[in-house]
């Protein structure tokens, strides 16, 4: 019985630091307002793409969020605007998969946008296999797109396609905009799961 109560203190005591220390993020100590810039997230209406939208939304950017999902980002920029009083928040449709979707999408934005201050490359798919001890409800927390082993739409590999080959293009198709912003930054985002599979895209 001992035992037992010491194991589940200390796994209370797991959960509680990756709670605070890992799960909750960190502080950024920059407190520079972005009002007059224009920031495209992609795969923004959950996790890690939500949550840095809220954050520059409330720096007073304003925020196109790139997504798959019409519902979902919409519920995600009614969320966004609530809590950060900016209305300035519209939404394009991206599937970073399909290289046709990243077309069009660059395509509009070229069209709508007179410039991209801060372009961020968030969206991205994870192995259902390196996910399969956690409950589906913190898979969803995470954000992540999960698949199965699949190709592309254009026959590409699928975490290949979505992860690298759609934002390569997508920031490629976007550089005249970037270009006429005076400072522009293109930001990757990226994670370590890369390190626990083969370098095999077949």
């Amino acid at each position: 019985m001992f035992t037992f109560v010491i194991g589940f203190v200390l796994i209370l005591i797991f959960l509680y630091a990756s709670k605070k220390f890992y799960w909750s993020g960190t502080h950024c100590p920059s407190q520079d307002r972005m009002d007059d810039k224009i920031v495209v997230i992609t795969g923004s209406n959950t996790g890690i793409g939500k949550h840095t939208a809220i954050e520059l939304a409330k720096r007073g950017a304003r925020i196109i969020l790139a997504c798959r999902s019409r519902q979902r980002a919409e519920e995600a920029r009614q969320e966004i605007i609530s809590k950060s009083n900016n209305n300035r928040i519209d939404i394009e449709i991206i599937d970073t998969s399909s290289l046709q979707s990243v077309r069009e999408c660059a395509t509009r934005l070229r069209k709508s946008l007179p410039r991209i201050d801060v372009l961020i490359n968030n969206a991205g798919t994870f192995l259902k296999s390196l996910l399969r001890f956690l409950p589906a409800f913190i898979i969803e927390h995470l954000g992540m797109l999960t698949q199965s082993k699949e190709k592309s739409i254009d026959g590409y590999e699928i975490h290949l396609a979505t992860n690298h080959l759609g934002h390569f293009l997508f920031t490629n198709l976007l550089l005249d905009l970037l270009k006429k912003a005076p400072s522009a930054r293109v930001i990757n985002v990226s994670a370590l799961a890369h390190a626990r599979k083969s370098d095999s895209f077949q």
